[in-house]
């Protein structure tokens, strides 16, 4: 199956990803944008060298020229994007989903992910594009660049205090899951300062069976900050937007710590607006008021909070997944961004490991959960949800979000698969639990 969304096309290859799809995308992508240099990167999936040639055919047909970056993390092609002021990128990578899987992620000559609007013409303009004819591409019609992640690392160290860091040196256990971050990490680290140990740092596309950095999969990088006395741990996913993070006591913190991290230490220095989806914990709430500055919640989608983001001025925001946005570098997801500022805040105060900083963070516990439901029938549900719920407070931004005495509940249909998807957050895991359960049996 193809899943498109605001995100970008994903599939398995070569079934529902076929060499035409990723032709014709590219194509459109090249008629959307109107010609220009075009940036082209990856991560690490074998197959995205073969379908980088098609991704070249497609844009030489659409009359664009094609610089290749090779591999790069996700944020660094955002990055490029406007150091080397071309008219967009492709990044070819399907994120978190696991080999057979690749995709296609489209950035804008601004140096962000499409815009809702951007996307669906890119969707119209694909639908209508018919099968295209091969074209010759010759090695040297493509230019090639291999500078994009040490100019991406030039311009995040200028953007934390790098002798503070350096003056701890700090040594950092890092599972880079042999994707994208193998070609940045130890890049970043070294400018910083760090002592790196490392599980998965080969850039092959040997993932872990599930890439994606959940405190489940990460026994490994615990066991490896224990073993080598890290004072922090750092996982990324293949495409090296999400960060997690392991403390140094070898605790798996949770994808949403990272971003209240991240908010709370920036805030600390400068005070602007925030954005986050509708989904990320209340944790950050709590932080933007203790700083005095004001939050915005946009519908799920890193695209989302990004156009969010850029029409309130925002400092910093994000998701709740591990991904942070600051848009001083980037205007995206950001893991070699969020590792500096993690490390920024730890180099602040003498001893500021981890667990400190966590101390002022509130601590809520959050579990998600899907069941199987068409799209076209959750306005029935969701109908009956308000008229039920109507003395609470309800956000309907994105689905429907249903808020409780320091408790929430965030319905909403998925854009990719026929499911709902249910996120609970509470003071308590038992707490959150059963509001879980309690609202599989209004809808089941």
């Amino acid at each position: 199956m193809l899943k498109i969304s605001v995100s970008g096309v994903r599939g398995e290859y070569p079934e529902s990803l076929t060499a035409d799809v990723v032709k014709r995308f590219s194509f459109a992508f090249a008629k959307l944008i109107r010609g220009g240099t075009v940036l082209v990167g990856r991560d690490t999936r074998p197959s995205g060298r073969a379908l980088k040639r098609q991704v070249f055919e497609g844009l030489f047909l659409g009359g664009c020229r094609v610089e290749d970056i090779g591999i790069v993390p996700t944020p660094t092609a955002l990055f490029a994007v406007r150091s080397r002021k071309a008219a967009g990128a492709i990044v070819i990578t399907a994120s978190h989903n696991p080999n057979p899987w690749n995709g296609l992620k489209f950035i804008s000559r601004k140096g962000i992910f499409l815009t809702s609007r951007e996307a669906n013409q890119l969707y119209k303009l694909f639908s209508s594009v018919v099968r295209r004819p091969s074209s010759v591409v010759r090695r040297k019609d493509v230019r090639k660049w291999g500078g994009a992640v040490d100019a991406h690392i030039r311009a995040i160290v200028k953007h934390v205090n790098l002798k503070g860091i350096r003056a701890r040196r700090f040594r950092v256990a890092a599972d880079m899951g042999n994707g994208a971050g193998a070609v940045a990490t130890p890049k970043l680290l070294r400018a910083l300062g760090c002592d790196m140990r490392a599980i998965r740092g080969h850039a092959d596309g040997n993932f872990r069976p599930d890439p994606e950095p959940t405190v489940k999969n990460l026994k490994e990088l615990v066991k490896l900050v224990k073993r080598a006395k890290a004072d922090v741990g750092f996982a990324q996913d293949p495409d090296a937007d999400r960060l997690a993070i392991v403390s140094e006591r070898g605790r798996a913190i949770g994808e949403e710590n990272t971003l209240a991290l991240a908010l709370d230490h920036v805030l600390s220095g400068k005070k602007g607006p925030v954005v986050v989806n509708v989904s990320t914990s209340s944790a950050c709430d709590t932080i933007a008021k203790r700083h005095h500055v004001q939050l915005y919640r946009s519908r799920i989608g890193e695209a989302n909070v990004v156009e969010l983001m850029r029409r309130k001025g925002a400092l910093i925001g994000g998701e709740g997944n591990g991904g942070v946005i600051y848009p001083r570098i980037n205007s995206g997801r950001d893991s070699l961004v969020a590792m500096a500022l993690v490390l920024d805040a730890m180099a602040s105060r003498t001893g500021n490991g981890i667990e400190a900083l966590l101390k002022r963070i509130p601590e809520r516990k959050m579990v998600k959960e899907k069941i199987p439901l068409l799209r076209s029938g959750f306005e029935d549900v969701l109908q009956r949800l308000k008229a039920q719920f109507r003395l609470h407070a309800l956000d309907l931004t994105d689905g429907l979000k249903i808020y409780f005495k320091e408790a929430w509940v965030h319905i909403r249909p998925s854009n990719t698969e026929p499911v709902v998807r249910l996120i609970s957050e509470a003071r308590t895991l038992r707490k959150a639990r059963q509001l879980i359960a309690r609202f599989k049996s209004i809808l089941l």
